[in-house]
């Protein structure tokens, strides 16, 4: 692999990374803003503000180029862009299963 490819890749991830970074503050915002006015609420924001914490395991560990010309990004959660693009898709959508195949 050339060495401008893994430049693009490397910085798919750290755009991929990013977007993870942006979907948590995000869900830190809403948990702020709703303190106290529904405890359910506030659990399942506190839980989803987690589930987006930054993990030491490799948030993304393949790639599918389809037939089509479209790209896809197969790692353990999804994680979205602003316009709620998929950046990477999780292990299990099935978008994901021509990965496994392979």
């Amino acid at each position: 692999m050339a060495t401008e490819d893994l430049e693009a890749e490397q910085a798919y991830i750290d755009r991929a990374y990013g977007q993870l970074e942006r979907m948590r503050r995000r869900a830190e915002g809403l948990l702020g803003s709703m303190k106290g006015a529904d405890p359910d609420l506030e659990w399942a924001l506190a839980r989803r503000v987690r589930a987006l914490a930054d993990n030491p395991r490799a948030l993304c560990f393949g790639r599918i180029d389809g037939r089509d010309g479209e790209t896809w990004y197969v790692g353990r959660r999804h994680v979205e862009d602003e316009a709620a693009d998929p950046v990477v898709v999780e292990w299990r959508a099935p978008v994901a299963l021509p990965y496994y195949r392979a």
